[in-house]
């Protein structure tokens, strides 16, 4: 039998089977070792390879980057400039359009036509005081053998009523002739009329419309505005709706001059007669001159504003006044004019004003004065006495005309 030491020889000393898979073991994970440090080599070299190729793209792109902003700059400067190009011509283009709009023919009507229209309208106050004056005292003197009674009263008013008293004769006729005058100015002829008869929404548009052509880029000049309110205002005139609404329009404004006419002319009495005789004889042609004031390119105003009888204070005309005021003397009813036989004393004066019987008019246009069409005319007390003659708005029956029914 062999020895322990030989046993433990052989063991350590001597060539085995389990030594041999051992080797080839080690030698194989060395293998896969040194494939995986190859794999991780290679990939290391791709990674390099990409972040080289990232890198050149990055200043591809940020050379491309400071291009685009480059051109971006210089297409924002030229649309700059376009857009200042075409602001220029869309001004000169406007400019070409108002030039166009403003040769483009329209009827004005002449200061002769205007003027006559406002005379003419005096003129028809003083007929339809005239005539219901007239049939008052004729049908007074028809049924009743006494004198006729007093036909004015000074509807709670002190200064008119030391008026009347001062003036009994013909004081009570300009005393209603001022009222109705100053009613037509409020109701008919007042500057924030539109268009007399209009609907209200039509006109809060039109205003609308005409201040945001003021505040256009460019803005539209005043001529131009005037011209296209004038053209709209006269399209607006002729539909049917526009008729109907001013034809109740001016029912309205007869109502309400007759009323306030009765305070100081009691013994007239509202009926449907009477009522259209003041329509055709007054608010009709008030209307109508109205109409065509505000349908006109030109703007018009009536200067003073009447709000009561009583306007001067302690103001005495001269000589001169002559010539600028339609004075008329109270006394004999006579209008004076520059060439009168008045009488002035030692400073120059002829008279004291009583009252307005009718407010003057203007024309005004853009950046012109205001030319005076029909002056002022005003009731006066002259110092000393022109003559002795009644007052032109006698008790003479008057001429009846026809008119529109307002039924």
């Amino acid at each position: 039998m062999p020895s322990a030491s030989d046993t433990v020889r052989g063991r350590s000393l001597g060539p085995s089977r389990g030594g041999k898979e051992h080797s080839v073991s080690e030698s194989t994970e060395m293998d896969h070792l040194k494939s995986k440090l190859y794999q991780k080599e290679t990939d290391l070299l791709k990674l390099k390879q990409k972040h080289a190729d990232l890198n050149h793209l990055y200043r591809e792109v940020t050379d491309k980057r400071s291009d685009l902003q480059d051109f971006t700059k210089q297409l924002t400067q030229e649309l700059n400039s376009l857009q200042q190009d075409k602001r220029s011509l869309m001004q000169e283009l406007q400019a070409c359009k108002d030039d166009l709009f403003k040769l483009q023919p329209r009827s004005k009507v002449p200061d002769s036509d205007i003027a006559q229209g406002y005379n003419d309208l005096q003129e028809q106050v003083c007929s339809w005081i005239a005539c219901e004056i007239f049939l008052l005292e004729t049908n007074y003197r028809l049924t009743s053998q006494r004198p006729s009674p007093n036909l004015f009263h000074h509807g709670g008013s002190a200064l008119v009523r030391d008026f009347l008293s001062t003036y009994p004769t013909a004081g009570g006729e300009y005393v209603i002739r001022c009222l109705i005058q100053a009613l037509l100015q409020k109701m008919v002829f007042a500057g924030n009329i539109l268009l007399l008869g209009m609907d209200e929404s039509e006109s809060v548009v039109l205003h609308r419309i005409e201040r945001s052509m003021g505040k256009a880029k460019p803005p539209r000049d005043p001529e131009s505005i005037n011209a296209w309110r004038s053209e709209a205002l006269s399209a607006i005139s002729m539909t049917k709706g526009f008729e109907e609404g001013q034809r109740r329009t001016s029912g309205h404004i007869v109502n309400h001059i007759f009323g306030e006419v009765q305070q100081y002319f009691p013994l007239i009495k509202k009926g449907q007669e009477r009522l259209q005789e003041l329509f055709n004889r007054v608010v009709s042609p008030a209307v109508k001159l109205a109409t065509t004031i505000q349908t006109s390119s030109s703007t018009y105003e009536f200067v003073p504003k009447m709000e009561t009888f009583f306007h001067f204070g302690s103001r005495i005309f001269t000589q001169q006044d002559l010539s600028e005021f339609k004075l008329v003397d109270v006394a004999t009813g006579k209008t004076l004019k520059p060439d009168s036989p008045v009488q002035p004393n030692e400073e120059g004066q002829i008279g004291t004003p009583l009252m307005i019987l009718a407010p003057a008019l203007y024309r005004q246009e853009p950046g012109q004065d205001a030319l005076l069409l029909v002056k002022q005319v005003v009731l006066v007390q002259l110092l000393k006495p022109l003559g002795r003659r009644r007052a032109n708005t006698g008790h003479q029956k008057p001429q009846q005309d026809g008119g529109v029914s307002l039924i």
